[in-house]
């Protein structure tokens, strides 16, 4: 298991080699680590359809916030529109750390940036995500 620097999320992955340089250092609270994944990890890209889908981070940690929540505590966009379920695949090399407040939220919470790897499996949640608790 890996720990991921600053917060209590853990990973079933172990540290590469080397480190990886992230497309944007900006993005990262701190430092990130450079990892490689040895069973697959459920994680969420929010996207706004397109080819926008098929980008580079992913959010990892818990899943159970309101929408709005649960941006505030990632480097989200405002107005994504989807969101899908994903599975990065065993073997796969991810950046992995806590996310800055880039796009202006607080951050803090994790996230993992694509580098190498087998592609995705992605599942839209075919549901709008809401902005508020019910009860299941």
């Amino acid at each position: 298991m890996f720990t991921i620097p600053g917060t209590s999320l853990s990973i079933q992955a172990v540290q590469y080699y080397k480190r990886i340089d992230s497309s944007r250092k900006e993005a990262w609270l701190g430092s990130y680590k450079t990892v490689r994944l040895y069973k697959d990890l459920i994680a969420l890209r929010m996207h706004k359809g397109g080819g926008n889908r098929f980008g580079r981070w992913f959010a990892i940690g818990e899943f159970v916030l309101k929408r709005s929540e649960y941006a505030r505590s990632r480097a989200l966009p405002q107005n994504y529109l989807f969101v899908d379920v994903c599975e990065l695949k065993r073997n796969t090399i991810l950046n992995i750390g806590r996310c800055s407040g880039i796009l202006g939220h607080k951050g803090g919470r994790g996230q993992a940036e694509f580098i190498e790897g087998p592609d995705p499996v992605r599942r839209s949640l075919g549901s709008t995500w809401v902005d508020y608790y019910g009860n299941a």
